[in-house]
């Protein structure tokens, strides 16, 4: 242990005082006192050791019983229909599959009529029904006619899938030399989809859901929802609120029989992330396959027992320093795909606003991202 025997400090202004000499000899007798009380200091540090081991250990029992011994929930008990948001593609398509395979009848939800029509047709392949909607989530006028296809069905099981990203990390508005692709219409979409569809997507299953006292809502949420991500500041805070709202949700309607879940998965390999198949990145059917085994159990799951692991390490690394080497990480991948497109002009961001193409692609970057 130091002591210190200073009674004063300097500043710009000259000497202050910082206590009179009887309180500065009542902390001198305290600091004395502490090597005495070793043993109380150590038994503290024991205690400490033991209590984080424990909560290790008790850690790595749950996910051993989570991810191993615990049963499934069949879908099929939460009734009999489902309804998929973003069924068209990657996780939203896997889950569609997944369900009727199930047994459950399915509603596809998504814009493309072409990619509908194909998994529909797997779908019914299966034995089951598919009700094919086509409709564009960011348009408010789109959740009257999913209001109608939907009426009457027993829907026990919502995924909430549809969402949006940035084509890659980039600044909320241009400044210097830095031309943000972040213009109103994706911040517009980006809201629209993954705060608003979300929500109104809740609101019309939830009535019938609570009349039978018995549902599950599944709302896709990000790994990027657990800390304010730079970069990517405006999708990470929607997913954010998409994990809060779940989380209150469930303590609204939680004694109604509804499960609620927010799914929290880190790199899945689809469109939108753009990344290879790998065991931290799963394809969206294995994913799914895991998933699956969370539905009507758990309130928050990244989903995937990889990515979990991948979480509860990075839970040890002080908040601080993940969101600045996060940052890092963004800024390089956008320095990147910058220094491919700015030499050809091309602004892959100005590909299309077209509300039938409501993601920008990346075709110039392949291989790039």
């Amino acid at each position: 242990f130091l002591s210190y025997d200073c009674t004063t400090f300097s500043t710009s202004s000259g000497v202050r005082s910082l206590g009179t000499s009887s309180s500065m000899d009542t902390v001198s007798g305290l600091a004395a006192q502490i090597p005495g009380n070793a043993s109380v200091w150590a038994l503290i540090g024991f205690l400490v050791v033991v209590v984080k081991a424990g909560t290790v250990l008790l850690g790595l029992v749950d996910s051993v019983y989570r991810w191993v011994l615990r049963s499934a929930v069949n879908p099929k008990s939460f009734g009999s229909w489902a309804v998929v948001s973003g069924a068209s593609d990657g996780i939203g398509k896997e889950y569609s599959l997944a369900l009727a395979r199930k047994g459950l009848n399915v509603v596809l939800i998504a814009r493309s009529k072409d990619k509908l029509a194909a998994v529909a047709e797997e779908i019914t392949g299966l034995g089951v029904e598919a009700k094919v909607v086509v409709a564009d989530l960011a348009d408010a006028a789109a959740f009257g006619a999913i209001g109608k296809a939907i009426e009457g069905l027993e829907v026990g099981v919502l995924i909430n899938n549809a969402g949006l990203s940035y084509s890659y990390p980039d600044y909320l508005v241009s400044f210097g030399d830095k031309e943000s692709h972040i213009d109103d219409w994706r911040i517009d979409t980006l809201v629209a989809l993954n705060v608003g569809a979300v929500t109104r997507m809740i609101r019309l299953v939830l009535p019938q859901m609570v009349a039978r006292k018995k549902g599950a809502i599944v709302n896709v949420s990000s790994g990027f929802a657990v800390y304010p991500l730079g970069l990517m500041t405006v999708y990470a805070a929607t997913k954010n609120y998409v994990n809060h709202m779940t989380v209150a949700l469930e303590q609204e309607y939680g004694p109604q029989g509804i499960r609620f879940q927010s799914l929290m998965p880190n790199f899945v390999s689809t469109a939108m992330s753009k990344q290879r198949p790998s065991l931290l990145v799963p394809s969206p059917k294995q994913y799914v396959k895991s998933a699956l085994t969370t539905l009507g159990q758990d309130l928050q799951s990244s989903g995937y027992f990889w990515h979990e692991l991948q979480c509860y390490v990075l839970s040890l690394v002080p908040s601080k320093v993940l969101e600045s080497q996060a940052f890092k990480m963004h800024a390089e991948v956008m320095s990147r795909i910058l220094s491919y497109i700015k030499p050809t002009n091309q602004r892959i961001w100005k590909v299309s606003q077209n509300k039938s193409k409501m993601t920008f692609t990346m075709t110039e970057c392949k291989g790039v991202a």
